[in-house]
């Protein structure tokens, strides 16, 4: 079978649609992530109106305000953020960097593997079987 950039299309988006799952390192990955997201949201919450408050107090014992300088506040600066760095500096993050790069590998050999068997004479029913195949075993 002539392999076509539709043919090669449906069939890289059906091998990453079977491999779509995370791995388990991803899943516990991820879910860090959204914990350290969370407090950094909780603790900007918290944190941000006793800035404030601080700096009106000090502007008025010092009777300054905004004409005539003193302490300005910009939310953008003061906050409380994330590092996002765990991917290359914690186990958990290296781990799941290895686990979604062997994923890709996996996904990769599978698209080849298709791909060259259609192009040396596969049909509609080695495509199906070969799919099938990629799914039983994950």
């Amino acid at each position: 079978m002539r392999v076509t950039k539709t043919i090669k299309d449906y069939v890289t988006r059906m091998v990453e649609e079977i491999y779509s799952e995370p791995t388990e390192e991803e899943k516990v990955y991820s879910a860090l992530k959204e914990a350290i997201s969370a407090e950094v949201d909780r603790l900007n919450e918290k944190f941000k109106p006793m800035i404030k408050e601080e700096i009106k107090a000090f502007n008025a014992i010092h009777g300054l305000d905004k004409r005539t300088g003193g302490i300005r506040l910009r939310d953008s600066y003061i906050c409380i953020y994330d590092a996002y760095d765990l991917g290359s500096t914690t186990e958990i993050g290296q781990k799941a960097q290895e686990a979604a790069r062997a994923r890709r590998i996996k996904i990769n050999e599978a698209i080849e593997n298709i791909i060259l068997t259609l192009e040396l004479g596969g049909n509609k029913a080695d495509l199906d079987r070969m799919l099938n195949e990629l799914k039983e075993n994950k």
